[in-house]
């Protein structure tokens, strides 16, 4: 934010204080300070998860020991009956997305029009008068499904990288996409054909430069303010 004063001096200060995410003797992350007996299992926040989505602490390239254990954490969540309410079931869909799992992705979506949806898609939450719009869950689904799209990792602070089609879920295969915002001040635009990536266009509003990444293809983009170029499957300029 380029802002210096008083309050972002004691956040400098007591940032590199806070205690580091730790995981626990049975793999997966821990929740407190020290390894509790869990009263709710299945509670439907996640908070200790926030490193790996909203956050970007967490990421399968960048640390993917606490990738694995922020998925067995997730599971074991899961499998206690977590998830039940429509904005946590949208959270648990941008985890899977971030964890780059297209088919968990697609399970969870459908659990969430099948269980959580009014018939007007808005979120429905459930409570003692019946159920209730939270605009949460319509927000959450859509950050997951743009990750399903395209995903930047974060060397903790700053954007290093972009993943184009990281979790395609597999009723997916064929589509398009416009108008993805970057951080950086780009956009993007993707076709793809049999879950196979055919162009990536690139729009930058601003000096833009990013390493992008797609189905092992590897390449490092630079553009000028009001410049666009767009890619091919294997991430080389279309002339």
């Amino acid at each position: 934010l380029s802002v210096t004063n008083e309050t972002t001096c004691a956040a400098a200060a007591i940032l590199p204080r806070l205690r580091p995410t730790q995981i626990g003797s049975d793999g997966r992350l821990l929740e407190w300070g020290g390894e509790y007996g869990e009263a709710e299992p299945g509670h439907r926040h996640i908070s200790h998860l926030y490193g790996l989505a909203p956050g970007n602490e967490i990421s399968t390239l960048a640390t993917p020991e606490l990738a694995a254990a922020a998925r067995k954490t997730l599971e074991y969540r899961l499998a206690h009956g977590g998830g039940y309410t429509g904005w946590s079931r949208a959270w648990i869909t941008l985890f899977w997305a971030r964890l780059g799992e297209g088919s968990k992705v697609e399970e969870n979506l459908r659990a969430l029009y099948a269980n959580s949806t009014f018939p007007n898609l808005m979120d429905n939450h459930p409570s003692k008068r019946g159920p209730v719009f939270q605009i949460d869950g319509n927000y959450g689904t859509t950050a997951a499904m743009a990750e399903c799209l395209a995903q930047v990792s974060y060397d903790g602070v700053n954007p290093q990288a972009v993943s184009l089609l990281p979790a395609l879920p597999p009723n997916w295969q064929s589509g398009a996409v416009q108008g993805l915002c970057l951080p950086g001040g780009a956009c993007l635009d993707l076709v793809w054909e049999n879950g196979t990536l055919q162009t990536a266009a690139l729009h930058a509003a601003a000096p833009w430069k990013m390493r992008l990444h797609c189905a092992g293809a590897e390449a490092e983009i630079e553009l000028s303010a009001r410049q666009s170029v767009t890619l091919n499957a294997a991430l080389q300029p279309i002339h």
